[in-house]
């Protein structure tokens, strides 16, 4: 029996010829906190999955697999098929998935960049009876 993972995120390195794309998928767990690279910014744990779509007859009457663009935004399901490692075997690479369903999002927007700002606090209060 094959895990089935579920993952959403942005799209990268796509190759409609080979219908592969990766997918970087930030890692939410409480314990971790934010650390500093060698660079000086701040990085959160992330796992990169090497995304492939298979053979299958689905796909006979369209003309390619359903492979996203570079930059967009993607949510899919799949098996867990592999891990590609380092040379020397010290460190995971890669995550193989094979794509059983995919789901395009739409585009991936850089974040502005850090500005200066004045925060305004604004207090609201809403009761119940003021929404029905």
């Amino acid at each position: 029996m094959r895990p089935y993972v579920q993952l959403t995120g942005v799209a990268m390195g796509c190759s409609k010829a080979d219908a592969t794309f990766e997918v970087t998928v930030e890692q939410y767990i409480s314990c971790f906190r934010s650390t500093k690279d060698a660079g000086g910014s701040h990085s959160k744990p992330s796992t990169t999955f090497f995304c492939y779509i298979p053979d299958s007859p689905i796909y006979r009457n369209w003309s390619s697999k359903p492979v996203p663009g570079n930059k967009r935004f993607v949510s899919l399901c799949g098996f867990l098929t592999g891990v590609d490692k380092s040379d020397d075997g010290s460190e995971v690479e890669n995550v193989r998935i094979e794509v059983k369903n995919i789901t395009f999002c739409g585009p991936y927007v850089q974040p502005a960049a850090a500005q200066s700002c004045t925060c305004v606090q604004i207090l609201c209060s809403v009761h119940v009876t003021d929404l029905l």
